[in-house]
């Protein structure tokens, strides 16, 4: 959805290093806002409270939180996804009417998928205690919604609120489980306060979503048969996001149950050596990822519509050709940029990873783990990057296949390294990165290679009959 992007950057042309420094917090907010207020807020909690609160209870809670966040993910993100592109879609076509019922509408249903989906795996899977799963499941709904509401608020413009928002609610989780700490510290008081901050970061963004496209009515009927219509069309983003997120978490979850994982009385398992070897080394995807929504939401955007208007305005097959080499040309360029900066970060991080061990106080041996993971997300970025820029062209039949091999490469090739050595965990990760950046410039540049043909044909779908199209027009 092409719209804060135009912000932060009339925001990076004000010349000064600040700005540009401010432009990429911002994106980062709005690519990530809950999981830097996750790491934030874990990060907080130990520096602040560990001495008082004890080893066992806080890695009782990071575990949960960490299941939050990955049960929230999956839940939300096929329900964002098509929320988005209906969302899109309807201010593309000034039907401004219907984004309120858009985005009410997607929160029911992800708060109804989360609940479902997340009550089977932690009872009958994981065997948690109910009052347990209660408060894991209330939370899993706040940020599913919490996502949800991040989601369309890049559509307001108003990236300010959006950070904003998440630093007021960090403010309050912390304040709220200092005050918990002093007086009766425990995990449910703990996940009660993270809880609290992302509600209100989620009132905070709902509150600025609907007051700015207000409704009169909500018509829930009409709505269902929008998001059918709508689904029909664009069920591969809906899957493409579930194989994505399921990608991100097969490695950890295949790891949890090895030889490396441990079991706590919650129930929970967990694998601390590796989750947070990864997680250090994830945090360096933010950065790029804020500069290509910067990038990809405006130059991208631009050059695509002018080639869009060459083809609407009868160009000649000179200037439409023409027009797709510049486009091609300006996102390949733009990703080699990009990746040259991942490619900086993650040099940094292989050359400092005993630095950074001895500081957060690891095992000697996750130094290693971390080195692998550095060079495993220089790829990964590759992939999400070029994947992302298939679904900017409508490839999402081939935008959906690769995340569903990224998903099978993550669990066959991390599963294989369990019948080798220690010193190869996370090895597994490396290979199948590699693997689907590869896969995905491929695909990138064959789609170029066909662009025209590929919109052509994209204009005769268009005419097909279809529920959500027929409300837009």
């Amino acid at each position: 959805m092409a719209g804060i992007g135009f912000e932060l950057q009339r925001l990076t042309h004000k010349g000064d290093l600040s700005s540009h420094v401010r432009a990429v917090f911002h994106a980062s907010m709005v690519i990530a806002g809950p999981w830097l207020m996750f790491i934030l807020c874990v990060l907080f909690i130990s520096l602040l409270t560990e001495q008082k609160l004890g080893l066992p209870l806080l890695t009782g809670f990071r575990t949960k939180l960490i299941y939050i966040l990955g049960l929230s993910l999956l839940t939300s993100a096929p329900v964002l996804i098509i929320a988005i592109r209906m969302a899109s879609d309807s201010i593309y076509f000034r039907k401004f009417h219907l984004i309120p019922q858009i985005y009410l509408g997607a929160l029911y249903v992800c708060a109804l998928v989360t609940a479902i989906v997340s009550a089977p795996i932690l009872i009958m899977l994981l065997n948690v205690p109910l009052h347990d799963v209660i408060c894991i499941i209330i939370s899993c709904v706040i940020a599913s919604l919490l996502w949800i509401a991040l989601g369309f608020s890049s559509s307001l413009q108003s990236y300010r609120s959006v950070s904003l928002s998440f630093a007021t609610g960090l403010l309050l989780t912390t304040g709220l489980i200092i005050y918990s700490t002093v007086h009766n510290p425990s995990e449910f008081h703990l996940l009660s306060a993270f809880s609290l901050g992302f509600l209100l970061c989620f009132l905070w963004l709902s509150i600025e979503v609907l007051f700015t496209f207000p409704t009169s009515h909500y018509a829930f009927k009409a709505t269902l048969t929008y998001v059918a219509g709508a689904m029909k069309r664009y069920w591969p983003l809906a899957l493409a996001a579930i194989f994505n997120i399921s990608a991100l978490w097969v490695d950890k979850v295949i790891i949890w149950q090895s030889a490396e994982g441990q079991l706590l009385p919650s129930g929970l398992r967990h694998a601390p050596a590796y989750d947070s070897s990864i997680f250090i080394a994830q945090l360096l995807l933010i950065p790029p990822l804020a500069l290509f929504l910067i990038e990809a939401e405006t130059n991208f955007f631009r050059n695509f519509r002018s080639y869009i208007q060459t083809i609407t305005g009868h160009g000649t097959l000179v200037e439409i050709r023409e027009k797709s080499e510049n486009l091609k040309t300006e996102a390949i360029y733009t990703l080699g940029r990009i990746t040259l900066i991942q490619l900086a970060l993650c040099a940094l991080l292989v050359l400092f990873s005993p630095m950074v061990v001895e500081y957060l106080n690891f095992e000697y041996r996750q130094a290693a783990i971390i080195r692998i993971a550095a060079i495993s997300v220089l790829f990964q970025f590759l992939f999400f990057a070029a994947s992302t820029t298939l679904i900017f062209i409508n490839k999402n039949m081939e935008n959906m296949l690769l995340q569903l091999a990224f998903l099978l490469l993550n669990a066959s090739c991390t599963y294989t390294t369990l019948f080798l050595p220690r010193e190869y965990l996370g090895f597994g990760y490396f290979v199948a990165c590699l693997t689907a950046s590869f896969l995905a410039v491929a695909t990138l540049q064959n789609a170029f290679r066909k662009l025209d043909q590929h919109i052509f044909f994209q204009a005769r779908l268009s005419l097909r009959p279809n529920t959500w199209y027929e409300a837009l027009r």
